[in-house]
Order: C-alpha cells, then structure tokens, then sequence
C-alpha cells in the first residue's frame, strides 16, 4: 500500500516495480470472496478499477542505443474461491501506459495520471458466493504502477424506482470525527446499510429493516469504526447496491 499517491481516499496498491522487483518477476493481489449472489437475479455485474503506470526508458550507452521497458497486467476472475482462474483483461505494451515513458520512478501527480478500465460477469455467473478477483503483475523491467477504487456493482435497471442514486451521499469524506450519511427513498423498501473494512469484513451495520419513502440521515463517527482508515459503507435497497469509500 502507499500513502503517496492515490485516485481517491489515502492510500492505493503500490508496486515497486522501477528498482524493487527482478525483471521476470510478477506480484499478485487476491481479493477477499465476493458473494456475488447478493447482485439482482437476471442482472449483469460489472468490475471496475482505476491504475495508473508509466514505462521506463532505458537511456543509451555509447554501445547500446536506448530503449523503452513496459510491463504486463492481467485480471483474473475466479468462481471458485481461487481453485481456477479466468483471464478476464490484459494490459500491456504502449497502450499499458497511463503518462508517457519516464527514466524517473513513476509516482502519479494528479487524477489525470490514472485510467479506469472494467469488464463485465454475465448473469450466468453471478450464482457464485466464492468469486475471487486477482490482479497479477508481471515486470519486464518497467515502472511503478498504482491502483485503486476496485469496485463491483449491479448493472441491473429499476434501483431508480426506490431510490434516486444521486441522493445517497456522504459528508464530509474524509471526516475527522464523524460524517453524515444520507438518501432518499421513493417507496417501501428493504435497507442494508453496513459499513466494511476494506478485506470484506463487516465492521458495524448502520441499518437493516423495511423503510417507508421518505429521507433518511444517519451519523457514523470514529466510535463506530476501528478508527483511522479507509473503509466501504454499502447501501443495498431491495438487493440493489450502492458502494461509497469512507475515510476517517
């Protein structure tokens, strides 16, 4: 993890990769298991995340001419808590690179240095409570790369007839002491509002009940979480989810 650079929140995945890995090493980062039975039955998922990486230039010697080093990332999708694993996206080459080559370590500068890319699980598959992402890394002697906001969410029409998605906000975030969570509800629906540490596991549930329409607030403050950290508070509405990251 680094606190140095980051799309969103404090912190991202970091890889040393510019002088802390040999070249034809790779990493690999395994998410917690995903119940992706929680998603809407007949709805498709989407998995979406946001990196940011640079190639290396080699400079010239006077016997050798200079060149460009890139690296390779692979996402993988396991059903089955990480027995088999299918490749999912590829990234590499030129197109890999967020920012132009560097002879420098890469450290992103700005939200501009970072790409979001995604991929979708079909309906067919979303009757697993075992799924597993992995992200592998493999250097070719290349440069850093970050990544960060790593989210699952239903692609399934109709959460607009209990709710308006805009509505669900949290303020301030980050917080120090405490934030305010806030929705709307159009009619009579059943709530989940919990809050996560970022392995998965459930640290407090805010709310579970049937909820009549109307505006709902709730405070969470530093009492109801393992104090400072980066957390998920998830909203699910009639098994529809919404997923903010909470910073305290």
């Amino acid at each position: 993890m680094s606190s140095a650079a980051y799309y969103s929140g404090s912190k991202s995945v970091y890889i040393n990769n510019f002088d802390g890995n040999i070249n034809g090493s790779y990493d690999r980062m395994v998410s917690p298991m995903i119940d992706l039975t929680t998603l809407p039955a007949g709805s498709h998922a989407k998995v979406s995340f946001k990196y940011a990486y640079a190639g290396k230039i080699n400079p010239g010697t006077i016997l050798t001419s200079a060149d460009t080093a890139y690296d390779k990332l692979v996402v993988y999708l396991s059903n089955d808590c990480g027995s088999q694993w299918a490749n999912k996206l590829s990234l590499g080459g030129a197109a890999m690179g967020t920012v132009g080559p560097l002879e420098t370590a890469f450290t992103p500068s700005s939200q501009n240095d970072w790409v979001e890319k995604d991929f979708v699980i079909t309906s067919a598959n979303l009757n697993h409570k075992g799924a597993r992402l992995m992200f592998e890394f493999y250097s070719n002697g290349g440069n850093n790369i970050y990544i960060d906001d790593i989210n699952v969410y239903s692609l399934a029409a109709g959460m607009e007839e209990y709710m308006d998605p805009s509505s669900f906000t949290v303020y301030p975030n980050p917080a120090e002491e405490f934030s305010n969570v806030s929705f709307d509800l159009l009619e009579t629906s059943e709530i989940h509002l919990a809050v996560y540490d970022i392995s998965g596991r459930v640290i407090n549930v805010i709310e579970n009940d049937n909820l009549d329409a109307g505006h709902y607030e709730y405070i969470i403050d530093r009492g109801m979480v393992n104090g400072a950290g980066s957390y998920i508070l998830e909203l699910q509405i009639n098994g529809y989810s919404l997923v903010h990251k909470l910073i305290f």
